[in-house]
């Protein structure tokens, strides 16, 4: 799922799910590769983080792990 989205923010769809599931695995992605940032996502219960442009190999492996 991406940080961005129109309508709702993907941190808090992240949340959301989260609440409603707390076993859903979500992988993050976006654009923006800040270290604040990813380290929230994953506390905010992210299965993992992926930076864009997304590579082939990482999602895959990401996808793989999850």
């Amino acid at each position: 799922m991406d940080i961005n989205m129109p309508n709702l923010d993907g941190i808090r769809a992240l949340l959301e799910i989260k609440q409603f599931d707390p076993d859903a695995r979500v992988i993050m992605c976006s654009a923006m590769a800040q270290r604040k940032l990813i380290l929230h996502v994953i506390k905010g219960g992210a299965s993992d983080f992926i930076v864009k442009p997304v590579q082939k190999e990482k999602m895959l492996n990401a996808l793989k792990n999850y």
